[in-house]
């Protein structure tokens, strides 16, 4: 056998696996007919600018795009160990930023001459039953979350000063010690 290093080779088990969560996805019709009318993958580099005019380079990779110009349709593929109910798939874009995502995506397109009307998730199951549903963003939300991705260019522009390294008032390095919390060894205790 060939060495692989460090990466893990797919087992039989797994890959039926990965099957049946394909399969889910296209045994939904909607999710399927975006798939089929998207293009998979899409890279777009363009340039942002801070207030002061200093460059951002940017670039992104879009799950899936569809539709014509100037009224895409940008759609994620996310896949979850629970099933994709509303609740939680409203929950998992609510804590991964996923708004922020298609704000970004959105303005790659822009800056490319293209647009974006429409923003979607596909969400697939990863236990069984394989389910997956798609769901729609507002637009609206996805403009709310646009100002983030200004404040991050700022912040690409200018960084704060990072103070990772343990310092004194002097600038000389110094020893410092920690005091790690006894209900760490815990763990230990309970094997």
């Amino acid at each position: 056998l060939a060495d692989i290093g460090d990466r893990e080779p797919v087992t039989l088990g797994r890959f039926d696996k990965l099957g049946m969560i394909v399969a889910s996805v296209h045994d939904n019709p909607l999710a399927a007919e975006v798939i089929e009318a998207s293009t998979p993958e899409v890279s777009i580099f363009w340039t942002e600018y801070a207030a002061d005019g200093t460059p951002v380079r940017c670039k992104t990779r879009i799950d899936l795009v569809g539709g014509v110009e100037s009224a895409r349709l940008v759609t994620d593929l996310k896949t979850m160990n629970v099933q994709p109910t509303i609740r939680e798939v409203e929950r998992r874009a609510a804590y991964g930023g996923w708004r922020v995502q298609f704000a970004f995506n959105r303005r790659g397109l822009r800056a490319i001459g293209d647009d974006v009307s429409s923003f979607a998730v596909i969400a697939a199951s990863t236990v069984e039953p394989y389910v997956a549903e798609l769901y729609g963003i507002d637009s609206l939300q996805v403009e709310g979350a646009d100002y983030l991705i200004d404040k991050a260019v700022e912040r690409t522009a200018h960084p704060p000063e990072w103070h990772g390294y343990s310092a004194g008032q002097d600038g000389k390095a110094q020893f410092r010690s920690l005091t790690v919390p006894t209900w760490d060894l815990e763990q230990y205790e309970e094997g």
